[in-house]
């Protein structure tokens, strides 16, 4: 068990940092873009970005999960699953650049937005080839290259985007400085793959091709449905009649939803490496039940509740600081998705268990009847409230997910969440941190003491449950790893 805590958190590390530092690059881009744009253009901006987004889905198919489980399982045969993946996907950017260009003229935007949107599709085709890379440092846990290509694709592109808005390129500069990095960073990809592990080429095997893609349509829909559920809502701002304008509305719930975007890095890193650990170790029910308990337990302490905590008490601030006095409608907005991201934080572990399981076709139903739901839930929200509504619909769907995840984790897995001791003591803990830091909310006026009480009680709600202490088995071999440094200088 030490040694698999080991490799999930070394990958984990190399995939948060880099996503740290990516996000980090990300977030300052988009607090200079926002003011410079305004909320209308910026959500253009972020229109844009959900449509290149939600299509890119089509190029992925499900394969990537999909290959690095196989990968991961069975690596003798890599060279040529990777290089049929590889083909399967060129072929899918076609399908997908088609359907985007319907999607766009049969909803009627713009000539300015399809000409962005159509500028910003290409980097779909090169983005599949640095995500098909990606596939390999994945399966084989090692995460280095891939999360140094995030980080170099991030600095490189927000300092062509920040250089494009202070000229005065606007959005249009902006679009082409994504496309060029995307060319950059599928080069740089390519060429590490070709030295790290062989040179691939494109096959065409059609009796594996339809075994992949069996494989990998579960993992489509899943995945479809699972990042539907808050761009559907950036979508139908864009085009349902509300009380605030349309293109203004979608820029007001990017805001919003920015700094809990931004905190998913955490569970999105271990997800990354957590894949291909649950895939090999899958047949030990017990040895899952630990990862999930311990994995859940840190995400929940480290991501959800402090999330929660920032965006329900301090939501105002964190709207006027980032993005300015603009902004200040959406920070209701902020204080929904904070709880709804806490949410799919807490489901991290739960998610990438399901993936993982032989009867992945029986979580289908599920996540689309909760994609439906979301939708018959949004229209008449986003018609009355705006992006408030929206952000009211997304937390409503993402508790209803909640409860769907841990249900098929009894249903597939036989792992009741009940058992999961160490993660029910922090849940319950963080319940009664919530009311304090409420309590002083209510009854404190000054915001700096205000926030100083609260992180104490945060460090205090930590210090209880033991998270540093001795019995933790990821503090224990850091601490082993820096004694065997030590003396090793020592001699």
């Amino acid at each position: 068990m030490l040694n698999i805590a080991k490799t999930i958190l070394i990958n984990t590390t190399f995939i948060f940092f880099s996503s740290v530092l990516a996000k980090l690059i990300n977030v300052l881009f988009i607090v200079y873009a926002s003011r410079v744009l305004g909320p209308s253009n910026f959500g253009i901006y972020a229109l844009i970005g959900t449509l290149t987004f939600l299509f890119s889905y089509f190029t992925s198919f499900g394969i990537t999960p999909m290959g690095v489980r196989e990968i991961a399982r069975n690596r003798q045969g890599v060279e040529e699953l990777f290089n049929n993946i590889l083909a399967i996907r060129i072929c899918f950017i076609a399908i997908s650049y088609f359907l985007l260009y319907l999607t766009v003229n049969l909803l009627n935007y713009s000539e300015e937005i399809k000409t962005l949107v159509y500028i910003s599709a290409i980097s779909i085709f090169f983005s599949t080839f640095t995500s098909t890379f990606h596939i390999l440092y994945m399966a084989f846990e090692r995460m280095v290259i891939p999360s140094l290509v995030t980080v170099l694709n991030s600095i490189i592109n927000t300092i062509l985007g920040l250089t494009a808005l202070y000229l005065g390129y606007g959005l249009l500069g902006v679009i082409w400085s994504g496309v060029f990095i995307n060319v950059v960073g599928a080069i740089l990809s390519g060429i590490w793959v070709r030295k790290m592990f062989f040179k691939y080429r494109l096959s065409v095997n059609l009796k594996l091709w339809i075994d992949l893609l069996k494989q990998a349509l579960p993992f489509a829909l899943i995945l479809f449905f699972q990042q539907a559920n808050r761009h559907l809502a950036v979508l139908f701002l864009s085009k349902l009649p509300a009380p605030v304008p349309q293109t203004q509305a979608v820029g007001l719930f990017n805001s919003a939803s920015a700094l809990p975007q931004s905190a998913m890095m955490v569970p999105a890193s271990i997800r990354q490496a957590l894949l291909p650990t649950i895939s090999v170790n899958r047949d030990d029910l017990e040895k899952i039940k630990t990862i999930i308990d311990k994995i859940t337990r840190y995400i929940l302490i480290f991501v959800s509740v402090p999330l929660v905590l920032l965006t329900t008490f301090f939501s105002k601030q964190i709207i006027t600081i980032l993005f300015g006095k603009a902004y200040i409608e959406s920070a209701p907005a902020l204080i929904l998705l904070g709880f709804a991201y806490a949410l799919q934080a807490f489901n991290t572990s739960a998610n990438v268990t399901l993936s993982s399981s032989r009867d992945i076709t029986r979580v289908i139903p599920w996540v689309g009847s909760v994609t439906v739901f979301n939708v018959l839930l949004i229209i008449p929200l986003i018609y009355y409230y705006s992006f408030v509504g929206a952000a009211v619909a997304v937390l409503i769907s993402m508790t209803v997910n909640t409860y769907g995840r841990y249900y098929l984790l009894k249903k597939l897995w036989k792992i009741n969440v009940a058992e999961f001791f160490q993660t029910r003591k922090a849940l319950i803990s963080a319940v009664g941190l919530f009311m304090l830091c409420w309590l002083v909310f209510l009854l404190n006026k000054n915001q700096i003491f205000t926030f100083c009480l609260i992180f104490g009680l945060y460090t205090a709600y930590i210090y209880y449950l033991g998270i540093f202490s001795k019995d933790e088995q990821l503090f224990q071999m850091i601490v082993s790893k820096l004694r065997r440094k030590n003396g090793t200088h020592h001699h």
